[in-house]
């Protein structure tokens, strides 16, 4: 009985491709999906310092400063890219790096002020200078066939984190 099964399904197969019902390769193996896909890569990097940023109003001294205002910092990158292409470039360069964040309103210092002196607290932000291009691929299931579709040049000054907050340096300045 087995026999007979067997030699019914062989047959019904052969009947099938000799028919064009059905093509010898997907007979053989099923058609793999295609998929396009995108990364950065980086060509280079440096690290250094944003723009401050006041997080408190001028206070005359003689006065302590140890609290201020959050404020948001964001990322920058080059004008042509787009939302999907900034995702790229953040996913590439880890969770260290934010395309925005808050400042924390506590220093975990006090600043003092002379007296007669003005000053108030800044931020500045802690960025990475990064420069490299975004590939665009086209690729199957298996990953054997992949294909570079395209290129674009891309760059940006990426903000870094602590945790939820902003990574920086807060100092006192008139």
């Amino acid at each position: 009985m087995k026999k007979r099964l067997m030699s019914f399904c062989l047959c019904s197969v052969i009947a099938c491709l000799l028919a064009g019902a059905v093509s010898a390769d997907a007979a053989v193996q099923p058609r793999a999906g295609v998929y396009t896909y995108q990364k950065y890569v980086e060509s280079s990097y440096s690290f250094g310092y944003g723009t401050p940023i006041a997080v408190t109003p001028q206070v005359r001294g003689p006065a302590t400063i140890n609290y201020g205002q959050s404020r948001g910092v964001t990322s920058t990158f080059s004008a042509s890219l787009t939302s999907s292409d900034i995702n790229s470039i953040i996913a590439k360069l880890g969770t260290s790096y934010a395309k925005s964040v808050s400042t924390n309103e506590n220093f975990g210092t006090t600043f003092a002020v002379a007296k007669n002196q003005v000053r108030r607290v800044y931020f500045k932000p802690k960025i990475r200078n990064t420069a490299g291009k975004i590939e665009k691929w086209k690729t199957d299931d298996t990953g054997l066939h992949s294909k570079l579709l395209s290129t674009k040049d891309a760059s940006g000054k990426v903000i870094l984190k602590v945790g939820e907050f902003a990574e920086g340096v807060y100092y006192v300045a008139p």
